[in-house]
């Protein structure tokens, strides 16, 4: 009856070896858990920046088609013109914006210009009328403005033809490990054609060569 009984409680217990082979599973079992859940919050957070990526350059597009879509291929006001320009390179454009009056008609013109800073290719910079240059893009892989050619065959040209008043905006943005690009391209109309104003229409650009 004794040695029944010493048998039961043998059998009952764990040895050291087992023991060991336990938490040694356990340990395992908890070090998967633990790199799982860091790779979802890695994946997650990589998936957020792309999204805000994305979100920016479709921000960027958006600012961009709204100035350009209110300008003109080219404005005249007493006899000097004021058209709008895109650089050889096609990484800058020029435009003139019009102002209204309560009547709704156009008292004024204000430059408008948009290019890449030469410091840091990343950046996007603005330039309206006479205010301090802002940045608003950072992010930027790739940026190329191009007015419409004649008939509209093609969009490499430096002004906007007469018979295609239209520009065209290609920009590409990087996720934060730089290695996917979101591209993204419109197609501008230009409301206002060309247009003959008063005299007394006032201009506001910066000074010659100031941007």
């Amino acid at each position: 009856m004794m040695m029944r009984t010493a048998m039961l409680g043998r059998s009952c217990g764990f040895t050291l070896l087992e023991m060991m082979v336990v938490l040694g599973l356990f340990s395992l079992l908890f070090s998967a858990m633990i790199g799982l859940l860091i790779n979802s919050d890695t994946f997650f957070t990589k998936g957020q920046n792309e999204v805000a990526k994305h979100y920016e350059a479709r921000k960027l597009l958006d600012t961009l088609t709204r100035g350009i879509r209110m300008a003109s291929p080219n404005w005249l006001v007493n006899g000097t013109n004021y058209p709008l320009a895109v650089s050889e390179n096609f990484t800058r454009i020029d435009f003139y914006s019009p102002e209204f009056d309560a009547s709704n008609g156009i008292s004024g013109l204000k430059k408008m210009t948009y290019k890449l800073d030469p410091a840091d290719s990343s950046r996007l910079l603005m330039k309206e009328g006479s205010n301090p240059e802002t940045v608003i893009s950072d992010a930027l892989s790739y940026l190329r403005f191009g007015a419409g050619c004649g008939g509209c065959a093609s969009y490499n040209c430096t002004a906007a033809a007469t018979d295609c008043p239209v520009v065209r905006i290609e920009v590409r943005t990087k996720n934060t490990n730089q290695t996917i690009e979101f591209p993204l391209e419109t197609k501008v109309a230009l409301r206002n054609r060309n247009s003959t104003l008063d005299n007394e229409t006032e201009i506001e650009a910066p000074q010659q060569g100031e941007f």
